[in-house]
């Protein structure tokens, strides 16, 4: 079975990575909270898949993902949009 759980990072990978995010609609609005004070930086959304044995299978950034390529990459992971 694999796992999967949302984190939210600045696009150079300093200073905060934040995990933990019960919804989509939590971790976007950290990454904005984040943005904001952040001057010319972006941060990012991702989804992190591993196998059952706790093994890294998947990164993928949801932020840059299509709506409806973020809606089924949740649905498919068991993760709540809201």
């Amino acid at each position: 079975m694999k796992t999967s759980s949302l984190y939210v990072t600045r696009d150079d990978s300093m200073y905060d990575t934040k995990s933990g995010f019960e919804t989509y609609e939590e971790a976007n609005a950290y990454r904005e909270e984040c943005q904001r004070s952040w001057i010319n930086h972006a941060d990012y959304v991702f989804l992190i898949t591993r196998d059952s044995a706790g093994n890294f299978v998947k990164e993928t950034n949801l932020t840059k993902a299509t709506k409806e390529e973020r809606i089924k990459l949740l649905e498919e992971a068991g993760i709540p949009l809201k």
